[in-house]
């Protein structure tokens, strides 16, 4: 049971992560007053840098599990010269 809703265990994590910074921080920027409130919940200055550093997150957690996937690939690989 290494996959849970399509994802690795090493990737889930991080894209959640990701995905829940965007929303927030879309949600704030969305509301009147989205610098202070960026300063008291995100403990950021502006809404746009909890963007950002979701997407790099869910960016990251996306090559993560291609990694992941990759290097099951080749370890299950019967046809590898290795074996």
């Amino acid at each position: 049971m290494d996959h849970v809703f399509g994802l690795s265990i090493y990737q889930g994590p991080a894209s959640f992560d990701g995905a829940l910074r965007i929303a927030m921080g879309l949600a704030i920027a969305l509301s009147e007053d989205s610098r202070a409130l960026a300063a008291n919940y995100l403990g950021s200055k502006t809404t746009g840098e909890v963007i950002n550093g979701g997407l790099e997150m869910l960016v990251f957690g996306i090559a993560l599990g291609i990694l992941t996937e990759i290097s099951r690939a080749v370890r299950k690989d019967p046809l590898s010269p290795d074996r």
